[in-house]
């Protein structure tokens, strides 16, 4: 099964519709950029940090104790997987 969202960002939501049926037990890995390069393992995530982006493919994650801090009026909640080092 091959999914893409287009222009459009991937929500939990979405994540969730894509994962169900699949087998509960394959890794989920993360590549590097949309040539295919450079592929790493995920190993965990963490939610109640805010995505402000720079770009339409680009963009900086922030604590919510950080957001008077920076020019954040764009940030949105989001989910960060973390990869394997």
């Amino acid at each position: 099964m091959k999914f893409q969202t287009g222009n459009d960002y991937l929500t939990v939501g979405k994540l969730k519709e894509i994962l169900e049926g699949l087998d509960p037990d394959l890794p989920i890995i993360l590549q590097g950029d949309s040539e295919g390069n450079q592929y790493r393992l995920a190993c965990g995530g963490e939610s109640g940090n805010y995505y402000d982006p720079e770009s339409s493919w680009d963009g900086q994650v922030y604590r919510p104790d950080e957001l008077e801090e920076w020019d954040t009026e764009d940030a949105v909640p989001c989910f960060v997987i973390w990869p394997i080092n």
